[in-house]
């Protein structure tokens, strides 16, 4: 089979905004043998207007109905069934492929005729700016996806052979549709990875799982397919916890939990009778949602960040620059003091915020896309001694975080503020979580900057909360500080 054809599938309601782009991205390929359908659901939009401007740009080139139907899975299965392709992919109509990748993925489907899934890398895009999302595993099987979902949609294919043996979407299913077929898929037939950058993914504010109720709903089903192909997905989690932990610890939970869950069962019991007499909620059995461990006399918190973001958030007040840059810092400190300095937040993995006087944006700490000199108010807290582990889908480098540093003090302007928080204690690699540094390494580092404010939160409540100018003796006494550097550049 030198040139497998490739029916590509696109359901759309309501997406002109971004249809076109989808469709250009499709019939503008330099792989001839594809043929492509488009799926419509009696939008209202511009998209049969588009529909029908492009069936005259390009004869034959696709076919397109408008119709109801009973949501996207339902749609993709009425595409599917017009397909005549040796091999199968839905493009959503918010997505598009890369320029004349349709040719290389054929090349590789040739060498993988075998496989019922062909599949590879997936751009993010935000705003018309592009990152990379974390490149999939070289090998994923019917096993390893018991963890989860590891391959983008619209960067697969599907072997038609593998479809027909298994049988179409299931339209019970409204958001996991794809994982569900690889699942399936994977039981019968290998999963090919294939180096290769084939489609775009867009994220925008209306998506479908952008929503509180419907990320809970996606959560809730993704849980449900694994329930269904993995009957012993619980007992397995459990498993893995006693085998990765020393015994005596999980024990213990588990009998206390085990006392707490039947504490719990009397008190939805008693709860229960006594709402009987004034009925405004429907309590049911099935909506249980236990919280067997917030019974305590005291609130926890984890002392390193809600310490460490009241001392930034301090200075900053007393500051008060005109604009304040944040690379990679905890998005509770952006978020918050956005509300009286305009912020802008730079991450490996931008967040998808909408909160005034608060953008974000990607960005690589190694490469950071400022002029020299040119930042007056800068932070980059707990997120230094992560740079180069690979934990965040970065490159591996063992000297990420000495880079990410001269990044730093490159683009801070003379005279302007840099903010960084690193934990302290003995030097050491927590491989892939995080390095500890000494206070004196970061000294070092940061020599040609002059020191305005150190602060320690030190390992233990009963040393202090923000402890100014520790003395020495204390900062040798910790395993796992966090050491709070206020410098400032002078020349």
């Amino acid at each position: 089979m030198k040139n497998p054809k490739i029916s590509v599938v696109t359901p759309t309601y309501n997406c002109g905004q971004y249809l076109e782009e989808a469709m250009l991205s499709v019939l503008n390929q330099d792989y001839d043998n594809i043929e492509y359908f488009i799926i419509d659901a009696c939008s209202t939009d511009n998209t049969i207007e588009l529909l029908e401007k492009y069936s005259k740009k390009y004869p034959g080139k696709f076919k397109w109905i408008s119709e109801p139907d009973k949501g996207q899975t339902d749609a993709i299965n009425k595409g599917l069934k017009m397909c005549t392709g040796d091999w199968f992919a839905w493009l959503n109509a918010d997505d598009y492929y890369e320029p004349n990748i349709l040719s290389k993925v054929a090349e590789h489907i040739n060498k993988n005729q075998d496989t019922g899934v062909v599949f590879g890398n997936c751009y993010a895009v935000k705003d018309n700016k592009k990152f990379q999302l974390d490149i999939p595993p070289k090998k994923v099987t019917f096993k390893s996806l018991k963890g989860g979902n590891q391959i983008y949609g619209p960067a697969s294919f599907f072997n038609m052979d593998a479809i027909k043996k298994v049988g179409d979407f299931d339209v019970d299913i409204n958001y996991w549709m794809d994982y569900e077929m690889y699942i399936r898929i994977s039981k019968v037939f290998p999963l090919k990875y294939i180096n290769l950058n084939i489609a775009n993914f867009r994220v925008r504010a209306e998506q479908k799982s952008k929503t509180e109720k419907n990320a809970a709903a996606m959560h809730k089903e993704a849980i449900k397919i694994i329930k269904t192909y993995y009957k012993s997905y619980y007992f397995d989690r459990i498993k893995q916890v006693i085998k990765n932990l020393p015994l005596v610890i999980p024990a213990l939970k588990i009998i206390r939990n085990i006392f707490l869950y039947f504490k719990f069962v009397g008190q939805f019991t008693k709860f229960k009778r006594a709402s009987n007499k004034h009925q405004r909620f429907n309590i049911s059995w099935r909506n249980i949602y236990p919280r067997l461990n917030d019974n305590t006399t005291k609130t926890s918190f984890d002392r390193h960040y809600v310490y460490h973001t009241a001392w930034a958030a301090r200075i900053l007040a007393d500051s008060k620059p005109d604009q304040h840059i944040d690379i990679a810092s905890s998005l509770y400190f952006n978020a918050i003091t956005s509300a009286f300095i305009p912020i802008k937040f730079y991450d490996y993995r931008p967040a998808d915020l909408m909160i005034q006087g608060l953008t974000s944006e990607h960005v690589d700490l190694l490469a950071l896309p400022f002029e020299d000199n040119s930042i007056s108010s800068i932070s980059c807290m707990h997120s230094i001694e992560h740079i180069g582990l690979g934990r965040y889908g970065d490159a591996i480098d063992p000297d990420g975080d000495i880079k990410a540093i001269s990044e730093l003090k490159r683009v801070l302007k003379n005279d302007g503020d840099l903010l960084v928080v690193v934990p302290i204690g003995a030097p050491k690699i927590m491989y892939n979580a995080h390095r500890i540094y000494s206070f004196e390494q970061i000294i070092e580092y940061f020599s040609d900057l002059k020191l305005n404010d150190f602060t320690l939160i030190p390992d233990k409540a009963a040393d202090g909360g923000l402890v100014k100018n520790p003395s020495p003796e204390l900062i040798k006494k910790q395993t796992y500080g966090c050491g709070c550097f206020w410098f400032k550049k002078t020349t």
